[in-house]
């Protein structure tokens, strides 16, 4: 009897392989046509830089952007209307800001685009003066899972392999690995929707597309509200010296390096800080290590210019959190920049 029911399991084992790896291909197919619907706010910012930077749309762009989500909110929409009042011909002015970005990757991404012959005259380059540290786009990536999934979706992984440590190049791959079935990508947002399966076709964020076409590329992604006091001092961004690590140092040049040989002027500029944390670095003299390399940079390449100031604060009321302006805050930043930036154009 017990010989005749393992026979019997084993001929039958081979269908319900096969059955089950049908169902599965079956929920992967699925899966794939509601990706979009699946998405977070962040990744389909990501997915409509890939479909920008493919199509061609920026092609002519004249002035770019780049930074990370903290230089998401900049309406280039409104800097561009700023800038035709001064000139007779108009500057094509675009936010290729990504979210979670670090610095390490920037001159890859800017490979990316002269590779497609997008050479812009002009590029706001918005990093930071964390980024020197290397505590956000070194340090950070070890435990940033949504920054290397980003990541993987935007360069080709041998690119990625090839510009990070060998102890983070297992993390890429492995990224890269599970991004090619989404069904794992997405197997908690899936879950969430099962629980609620009228929502699970719904695209919560179809208009997204249509906000960031209207800011050229800039869309506020902060939630409403201030920040705490308490949020803020626990924040990293808190206590953290200024001090320069040479490998983000060194990435930052790369940057700076290849710009140059496009002839692409860069334009430094640094979102607002919490007027906390500015204070407290202040009494620390912990900005100085910055100013100096920041000034280094400025002599070391012709090509670089520092929209000013160089350090600026805002109070807690206009941020969001920790890190991002909330929207009044980016409201008011934006109407101090077009202006800024039309006196600075003048000395160019």
């Amino acid at each position: 009897m017990l010989r005749t029911l393992s026979t019997s399991s084993f001929k039958q084992s081979p269908f319900a392989f096969f059955l089950c790896l049908s169902l599965l291909i079956c929920t992967e197919a699925v899966v794939r046509t509601c990706t979009t619907n699946l998405m977070t706010v962040s990744e389909r910012i990501v997915a409509e830089r890939i479909k920008a930077l493919k199509s061609g749309a920026l092609a002519d762009v004249d002035m770019l952007i780049m930074g990370d989500s903290r230089a998401l909110g900049l309406d280039a929409k409104f800097l561009e209307d700023r800038l035709a009042t001064r000139d007779r011909r108009s500057i094509r002015v675009e936010n290729f800001a990504i979210p979670n970005h670090g610095i390490r990757a920037y001159h890859l991404l800017l490979e990316e685009l002269v590779s497609r012959q997008v050479v812009p005259r002009y590029i706001i380059f918005s990093s930071g003066p964390i980024g020197i540290t290397g505590k956000w786009s070194i340090e950070n990536i070890d435990r940033d899972q949504a920054s290397r999934h980003y990541l993987v979706r935007i360069f080709p992984l041998w690119k990625l392999v090839r510009a990070v440590p060998m102890r983070q190049a297992y993390l890429m791959i492995e990224t890269r690995i599970e991004n090619f079935s989404k069904l794992v990508l997405y197997r908690k947002q899936i879950r969430q929707r099962i629980r609620n399966p009228r929502t699970f076709l719904q695209d919560r964020n179809a208009k997204l597309p249509e906000l960031l076409a209207k800011a050229h590329g800039g869309i506020i992604i902060s939630a409403g509200g201030v920040v705490h006091s308490n949020k803020v001092r626990q924040t990293m961004f808190y206590s953290t010296e200024l001090v320069a690590d040479q490998e983000a140092i060194s990435a930052y040049e790369k940057f700076f390096r290849l710009a140059q040989s496009h002839d692409i002027q860069i334009l430094l500029l640094n979102m607002p800080i919490v007027d906390m944390i500015d204070k407290h670095r202040a009494v620390m003299n912990r900005h100085s290590n910055y100013i100096q390399t920041v000034q280094k940079w400025v002599h070391q390449f012709d090509h670089i210019k520092i929209i000013p100031p160089l350090i600026m604060s805002y109070e807690m009321k206009y941020f969001g959190d920790a890190h991002h302006l909330n929207p009044e805050g980016l409201r008011k930043f934006n109407l101090e920049l077009a202006e800024r930036l039309f006196a600075f154009m003048d000395t160019l």
